[in-house]
């Protein structure tokens, strides 16, 4: 085999090595574009009965869009929730059922984070909260399609007076973050149009070859 035919292949071999290359790395991408909803929310309606809440869902979250890397993990104010009753009495001290629903765009999903809130007594200036919320974490979440994240809700926790009576609610709001976590990225199912662009010159460049060698031999 003469030197300009093996120069000649290892050209053509090395651009289907690098298209397949690049193909792989577009499918198998370790990161994904997360885009909030408009339709998030915090159902506090199971309180009602006990220790009610008020509850209001950060505005700034629809259309907020973030990107991380598997591994990485973004941390977003969700949103407050607050009760107006000043003192914990005999039925604030039971359980209510409150949950929290964030809406993707990106994925295309509502999730459902489930918790408690509760009142509670303390002996005389004893008392750290007056309330507390509890929340049912991690919730991992599949995409369907080989990757998965997870949602991990918390709230910060500020000091209540307390008296003989039991426990003064402090009448500030409790800020919700939620903290998102991309464990395993998607696989892509479509190519990106930048790999289109990149498939194409390929293309030309396996025509350019094939063309060469057809003129060559004439």
């Amino acid at each position: 085999m003469k030197k300009y035919d093996f120069m000649k292949q290892f050209k053509i071999f090395l651009c289907g090595f690098l298209l397949s290359f690049i193909l792989v790395i577009n499918v198998y991408s370790a990161s994904y574009d997360f885009l909030m909803g408009e339709g998030s929310y915090i159902d506090i309606s199971g309180t009602q009965n006990f220790l009610e809440f008020h509850s209001i869902v950060n505005p700034k979250l629809t259309g907020f869009g973030f990107t991380l890397n598997e591994g990485e993990s973004r941390e977003i104010k969700f949103g407050k929730v607050w009760t107006e009753e000043k003192w914990i009495n005999d039925d604030d001290i039971c359980s209510g059922i409150i949950k929290a629903y964030l809406d993707f765009d990106s994925p295309e999903l509502i999730q459902a984070v489930g918790g408690t809130s509760i009142g509670f007594e303390a002996g005389f200036f004893n008392c750290i909260e007056g309330w507390r919320l509890n929340w049912n974490n991690p919730e991992p979440i599949s995409f369907g399609n080989g990757g998965l994240f997870s949602i991990i809700l918390y709230d910060l926790k500020f000091e209540s007076l307390c008296g003989p009576d039991g426990c003064f609610l402090n009448p500030g709001k409790k800020f919700v973050f939620a903290e998102i976590e991309l464990i395993k990225a998607p696989i892509a199912h479509s190519p990106e149009p930048s790999t289109m662009i990149l498939f194409g010159l390929g293309l030309l460049c396996f025509a350019g070859l094939a063309s060469g060698k057809k003129f060559r031999k004439n």
